[in-house]
């Protein structure tokens, strides 16, 4: 397998630019909602991310492997109309935790967009002891990266929702509306684990990124715990 530089496969910086989503939702036009065919069109986009087969992730260093996660956000991203969050690998000082997401909505004191976060981070020391998330199984990154993905997606369709501009542009209103009240009372792991395991983004994200990663790899659907 010859792998491009990461350069070449057109990897967004750690950071973009604060208006990143406005910019994209303006040059789209009106959308149909989420075909059901949506996930299987994801999977068959991704079947051509050679990077992704185990015996050539496994020839790749850690810079090479987040290059390909970054080529496979970029794939889905085209079949869900939104803009592809880049991906950041860190010490996150807690094995226990995989990724988390950063959506770029951030304001600043006086009400004004600060300078955007909007990526996905994965934890250097997760999941794997002594390999981190990105160990020699491509599986587990791909399903970490995928459920972050799957929450950059819910937080797109609840701006659109929220936002009448761009309320053409929701692929299904009754899911970004449930989404939308769920942001407004989402549940964090210390405030009770259950609590925060079947609120509807939670449980959401969990499928979305086991159904791609079990039929990309042919195995069956199993959500895990996250």
């Amino acid at each position: 397998m010859e792998l491009p530089e990461e350069s070449d496969l057109g990897c967004p910086p750690d950071k973009v630019e604060a208006d990143v989503h406005n910019v994209f939702r303006e040059g789209i036009s009106q959308v149909p909602e989420e075909a059901p065919d949506s996930t299987e069109r994801a999977v068959q986009k991704l079947r051509d991310v050679e990077g992704l087969r185990e015996e050539n992730w496994q020839q790749l260093d850690e810079p090479g492997r987040r290059a390909v996660l970054n080529a496979a956000g970029r794939e889905v991203a085209d079949v869900f109309r939104q803009p592809a969050p880049p991906l950041h690998i860190e010490d996150m000082h807690d094995p226990s935790l995989r990724g988390t997401y950063g959506d770029g909505f951030r304001s600043g004191v006086d009400g004004e967009l600060e300078g955007s976060d909007y990526r996905i981070s994965m934890n250097s020391e997760g999941l794997n002891p002594g390999e981190g998330v990105l160990g020699d199984d491509p599986r587990p990154a791909l399903q970490t990266y995928l459920h972050e993905f799957r929450h950059g997606y819910q937080h797109e369709q609840i701006a659109r929702f929220e936002k009448p501009q761009f309320q053409n542009l929701v692929d299904n209103r009754e899911l970004a509306e449930e989404w939308s009240r769920n942001d407004k009372d989402y549940q964090r792991p210390e405030a009770g684990y259950e609590s925060y395991y079947d609120q509807p983004l939670e449980s959401d994200a969990r499928d979305f990124a086991a159904q791609i990663t079990g039929r990309l790899f042919s195995e069956p659907d199993d959500p895990g715990k996250r």
